[in-house]
């Protein structure tokens, strides 16, 4: 049971024929064959084929549910074509356990965050498939709180020819979040305070810092580093820098803009000071050792996101962490992530990301944001470089972002490589304004009747109303004796779906003009 205490995580599984292979070997355990709902089992070069089209083709990844060392479990979803009262979409789950490692709980783990996985993506219900004899997987299925709903058969093709198989249907209701704070809006001034003395830094730190705190946002965010650690040496000119009119070396521009260590400590106390919280990215692992004692939350930069030993401090100081995915192809953030959650982090929120300054409409990619909640099951934000302060972070809200920040500036005209796409204060209130309106707009998702619609669901939505006065015994007729109406002041009746099933029946009591028409009043 030692394993079972590791970390564990999930690892997007790839088509690749070294991760079918494996797949393939745990399916050919005799325990798992037999408790599959397959009659037959497939060569390999059958099932390679199936995984390639097969496991890949849902809305929902496949994943490999893992520890440091190991590959423990496999979690696949597919689309699932169950009637159920919503006609809502709904997906099948199934587990693989890797033979090695079967009835030490993974299992239960791997159901617990193929839940939490559907949660995120606002699957509302989940499905099991499972044999009548295979009493393990149904005793590990409803412990996780999937409950029985039928027996049917289902047809068994694509892998083994096409088999009737009689199978036992379980269903799981996965419940919404529970109402999460709001967005949290992060003001990266980042190096945008570095425009000459010590003095003068300070000075205008403090009021960016007001001017933040004024706004509305939760958090103040800048950088720490030190030239020589970030770039090769010589790294010549860059021209994104040359586009806005610097033609300085990037070391030099880099040199620029550090932050004196012992600033740290006093940009702090001035965000605590006005009531926001602290952040500042570090580069390097003596940023990081210098920023962390100041910071709740940590943020790691696009660029940084192979940078090994600052990950590895970021996830061992157990702070929530925002990874920033810019110039990222989704392998590099799986990696990414796994190397994260494998060394301790459990609160990773990833943030869509153009590289690019400033990143233009048709670059920004906000529906990346429902790509990368989908393939790693986490929360999603934006780190926005947009030179618009209003459409990018309205989207982000109605795609679920948990997390935005946005460069600001005291004003535009002011040096700096950065301060040409910054919002300045007047845009600053707005963004706020218009996140915090959008975001209670956005609601749970879960569809109903809301409160505020009650007084016209009861008042104008059709429903079976008496178009006569019908007295006990009257055959009830639609179109004569009652119809599809709107109730008014009425009460209302049945819905129209069960007009014909009440239509020729007798009346069991008085039912006066205009009033509705209920289910049990004709026998």
């Amino acid at each position: 049971m030692g394993s079972v205490k590791n970390m564990v995580f999930l690892e997007l599984a790839e088509c690749t024929e070294s991760a079918a292979r494996e797949v393939f070997a745990w399916r050919k355990d005799p325990v798992t064959a037999q408790n599959s709902l397959h009659t037959s089992l497939p060569d390999w070069e059958t099932f390679f084929s199936h995984f390639h089209s097969d496991y890949f083709q849902s809305t929902l990844p496949t994943f490999f549910l893992r520890d440091q060392s190991s590959r423990l479990a496999l979690i696949r979803f597919r689309p699932l074509d169950v009637a159920n009262p919503s006609f809502i979409p709904s997906f099948e789950v199934s587990i693989v356990v890797n033979p090695e490692f079967r009835q030490q709980g993974f299992g239960f783990l791997a159901l617990t965050k193929a839940e939490e996985i559907a949660r995120l993506r606002g699957i509302p219900l989940l499905y099991a498939q499972i044999r009548p004899t295979n009493l393990v997987s149904k005793k590990l299925f409803l412990k996780a709180g999937y409950q029985f709903l039928r027996m049917e058969s289902v047809q068994v093709e694509s892998l083994y020819g096409r088999d009737e198989v009689q199978v036992e249907l379980f269903e799981r209701q996965v419940l919404p979040l529970p109402k999460e704070r709001r967005v949290f809006l992060v003001a990266e001034i980042g190096s945008n305070w570095r425009v000459g003395s010590s003095e003068e830094n300070r000075s205008l730190a403090k009021d960016m810092i007001k001017m933040a705190s004024d706004a509305g946002v939760d958090a103040v965010k800048f950088q720490t580093f030190r030239a020589e650690k970030v770039y090769a040496p010589h790294p010549g000119k860059s021209k994104y820098l040359a586009a806005s009119g610097t033609d300085k070396d990037i070391m030099d521009v880099f040199k620029d803009l550090e932050m004196a260590y012992e600033d740290v400590p006093y940009l702090a106390s001035l965000a605590e000071e006005a009531g926001l919280e602290f952040m500042s990215t570090p580069f390097s692992v003596d940023d990081f050792n210098v920023v962390d004692p100041f910071v709740s939350h940590h943020k790691i930069a696009s660029y940084e996101l192979a940078h090994v030993p600052l990950l590895e401090c970021m996830a061992r100081s157990q702070k929530p962490v925002f990874l920033s995915t810019g110039a990222s192809y989704l392998q590099e953030i799986s990696w990414a992530v796994s190397k994260l959650q494998s060394l301790g982090c459990k609160d990773l929120t990833l943030l869509q990301c153009t590289a690019a300054y400033p990143s233009y409409p048709e670059s920004m990619n906000l529906r990346a944001m429902e790509t990368l909640r989908a393939a790693f099951g986490l929360q999603v934000g934006l780190s926005d470089h947009s030179l618009d302060y209003v459409a990018a972070p309205l989207l982000a809200v109605a795609y679920g972002a948990r997390v935005i920040e946005k460069h600001v500036t005291m004003r535009r005209t002011l040096p700096g490589p950065d301060q040409a796409f910054s919002i300045e204060p007047k845009e600053l209130k707005i963004f706020v304004e218009k996140i915090r309106l959008a975001e209670s707009m956005v609601g749970s998702g879960e569809k109903r009747v809301l409160k505020q619609e009650e007084e016209l669901f009861f008042f104008a939505k059709r429903a079976l109303q008496a178009t006569r006065d019908i007295a006990p015994g009257d055959i009830l007729r639609l179109g004569t004796s009652f119809d599809i109406l709107r109730p008014g002041s009425h009460t209302k009746g049945a819905h129209p779906a069960f007009a014909s099933s009440l239509s020729g029946r007798k009346a069991k009591r008085q039912i006066p003009m205009g009033e509705g028409v209920q289910l049990g009043d004709g026998v």
